[in-house]
């Protein structure tokens, strides 16, 4: 009987295993948002990181986190590195790596003891303002544990996006 349900045990841990890697290892989270100003009222509010700190959904989580900007604001190799004591904002690094003013900004992001991800501003000039897309591509790796946590990443950080360019709207059409 023992036996029985031990095989049991290690049947459905393989059969889980294997489900894993039916789902994909890299996973892409988008929202988007349409802003009642023009591309060029909102790019630097996307391409600055000095900036971008007054709509960032995960600034106000911990008003303690210390950060260090580097290089030519908004431009490749301009980078924020970031220290938190909160596990919801973590430690990490974010650098710039293409640009293409008023329309595109692309980042490489480094969260300490995870894996790289990329993630991107797409500003489309539309009627009546901008249309902004925010995106992140990140690879979870070839475990079964990453790959099941993939099909999260999307509440988890949609929701944060949803929430930081809802602020990015407001601050940009205050000013417009």
């Amino acid at each position: 009987m023992v036996k029985k349900i031990l095989g049991a045990i290690v049947a459905v841990v393989i059969l889980v295993a294997a489900l894993a890697y039916t789902q994909p290892r890299e996973v892409e989270v988008t929202r988007e948002i349409q802003i009642t100003a023009p591309p060029e009222a909102v790019y630097p509010h996307v391409a600055q990181f000095e900036l971008s700190q007054k709509w960032s959904p995960w600034a106000d989580r911990d008003p303690a986190a210390k950060y260090v900007f580097e290089g030519a604001p908004g431009q490749p190799g301009a980078s924020m590195t970031w220290k938190s004591d909160k596990p919801d904002v973590g430690n990490g690094k974010q650098t710039i790596t293409e640009v293409r003013p008023p329309e595109f900004v692309e980042t490489n992001l480094q969260f300490e003891g995870q894996s790289d991800a990329v993630a991107w501003f797409e500003i489309t000039h539309v009627e009546g303002g901008s249309k902004v897309l925010w995106g992140l591509k990140v690879d979870m790796g070839n475990s079964p544990i990453g790959r099941w946590m993939g099909l999260m990443m999307d509440g988890w950080i949609g929701k944060d996006y949803e929430q930081g360019l809802s602020k990015l709207k407001s601050l940009v059409e205050e000013k417009a």
